[in-house]
């Protein structure tokens, strides 16, 4: 079987974890749990988490763990849809790049069985790197993120030793 070029897992976009407002500013009919289309060679994955619910209902720590469930589900299905589970690439804006920073620091073996390298390329657009803030912001109202999970879910305090080909950008209006 010939495999397309790239395998891309989720437009993790902001408006997914909008946490009162569900889908904002986002095009609800690709934001479907394991979504699969097909773009000029490359298999494009959406990937549902959380169902767009504020975080009183669901923690910070399990959408990440969705997150990161999707990426295994992709390296462990995506041959079926013509996509190389080796060529793997992550991309999300704002929250959605602070999860795809998430992603990369994830120990792929340990905890899915999967190869440490699934991811082969990211980029990330404007994320979210260090939560230490949140707690003086109104949105913590919304976030009610404990101590913990600040530390544990802030990127710039847990970089990997080791990355994929990484692309960072930032924009403004």
């Amino acid at each position: 079987m010939a495999y397309r070029d790239y395998y891309i897992v989720g437009k993790i976009f902001n408006g997914v974890v909008n946490l009162n407002e569900g889908f904002e500013n986002v095009d609800v009919g690709h934001i479907v749990n394991g979504v699969i289309d097909v773009i000029q060679g490359v298999t494009h994955v959406v990937g549902e988490f959380a169902n767009g619910v504020n975080l009183a209902k669901v923690t910070i720590d399990e959408i990440v763990r969705q997150v990161r469930a999707s990426v295994a589900w992709a390296y462990r299905n995506g041959a079926r849809y013509g996509a190389d589970p080796n060529r793997i690439a992550v991309a999300g804006h704002s929250a959605g790049g602070h999860l795809v920073a998430r992603l990369l620091e994830t120990d792929w073996e340990g905890e899915y069985g999967i190869p440490a390298d699934v991811i082969s390329a990211a980029c990330v657009i404007s994320g979210l790197y260090d939560l230490r803030p949140f707690p003086f912001t109104k949105l913590q109202q919304d976030l009610r993120l404990t101590g913990d999970e600040i530390l544990r879910n802030s990127p710039i305090l847990n970089l990997p030793e080791t990355a994929p080909k990484l692309l960072i950008t930032l924009g403004a209006h």
